[in-house]
This record gives C-alpha cells, sequence and structure tokens, in this order.
C-alpha cells in the first residue's frame, strides 16, 4: 500500500490501522466497508498536513476532514427487479418477495449483519423468514453470494455493494441505518 494511502487513513482517523513496515512501505487494516473505497482517494501528504506515520500529532488536526460516509445497503442479483426501499414498509415487501436473504453473521462483529438483524427482529420478520435467511462470515461473503446467484437479496455496507457487479437496490431505511463516517 502506497504511503499515500497511509496519510489518506490518518486523516479518516483510522490511524491505528496504519503501520510502517518501512519507509516505502505501509500496511493498512480496514474494515470491509472502507476497502473498496480506499484505492480511489488521492492524497498529497504536503497539501493535506499528513507529517509522518506513528508520531504524536502525526496530523495537522486543522487539515482533518470528512471524506465520506457509508451506510447499509441492499444488494440484488443481476437482473433482480429494482424495488424501492425507502421506507421500512417497502423493506418489508422486497424481504418477503425474496427467496434467498443473506448478511454477515452478527456474532462476528458485522455492523451490517446487526443492524439487519435488529430490524428483522422490529418488522416482526426473523420467524416468518427464518428458512430463507443465510448468515455468512463476512459482508464481501455476502455479495459474493450475490453474485454467483446463490441468494437473492444481500445486506452490507454500501461500500462493499458498489464495487461488485450487483444490483445496489437501495440503503436500509430509517430507523434501521446506521452511518459510518469516514
Amino acid at each position: 500500500m502506497h504511503k499515500f494511502m497511509a496519510a489518506a487513513l490518518l486523516l479518516a482517523g483510522l490511524h491505528p490501522l496504519v503501520t510502517s513496515a518501512a519507509a516505502e512501505t505501509v500496511a493498512v487494516s480496514v474494515a470491509g466497508a472502507a476497502k473498496a473505497a480506499l484505492p480511489a482517494i488521492p492524497c498529497d501528504p504536503e497539501r493535506t498536513g499528513y507529517l509522518g506515520p506513528r508520531r504524536k500529532g502525526a496530523i495537522a488536526r486543522d487539515t482533518i476532514v470528512d471524506l465520506g460516509r457509508t451506510g447499509v445497503g441492499l444488494a440484488g442479483r443481476p437482473g433482480l427487479a429494482a424495488a424501492a426501499v425507502e421506507t421500512p414498509d417497502q423493506l418489508r415487501a422486497l424481504l418477503l418477495g425474496a427467496s434467498l436473504i443473506g448478511y454477515a453473521d452478527p456474532a462476528r462483529g458485522a455492523t451490517a449483519g446487526t443492524l439487519f438483524a435488529k430490524a428483522l427482529m422490529e418488522l416482526g420478520l426473523a420467524a416468518p423468514l427464518k428458512e430463507r435467511l443465510r448468515v455468512f462470515p463476512f459482508g464481501v461473503d455476502v455479495i459474493a453470494a450475490v453474485e454467483q446467484g446463490r441468494i437473492e437479496v444481500g445486506v452490507s455496507q454500501a461500500t462493499e455493494i458498489l464495487s461488485r457487479p450487483v444490483q445496489f437496490l437501495g440503503y436500509l431505511p430509517e430507523p434501521y441505518q446506521s452511518w459510518t463516517p469516514y
């Protein structure tokens, strides 16, 4: 990973995830939600105020800005008819009409999976959909299953959905959504 990418992570407040293995090599550990977006982040250390890795005050405070945000989204297999998911009732209709639905394992700490499991409970759909729900280790596994046609609808971070050849159906509606800033 290029050292300028480390600067972008530092600017995004992810400095604990950046380690320097050598002067030109930087190892980055980051949640799946941010993985797809990282290569697209331009970073000029002189302009951004990056002062070097692993130093107290390594970032000039007045240069820290939000790069964006991501939320939990719904992916559909290619060719799935688009459906509105802007309200809880629309989400309910989509889920009731889906043959198989996948989400990341809340027990592994998956944010999207945890939020979706809560939404299922609040919508009263956990029991009615039990036979159609599939739990995967990680969000990337969910989206791969959608891409391969093994499930019809998948729930994961939008950044994981938008980087794959699947259909983005929309974000989880309020009150089930949780936005992650970067």
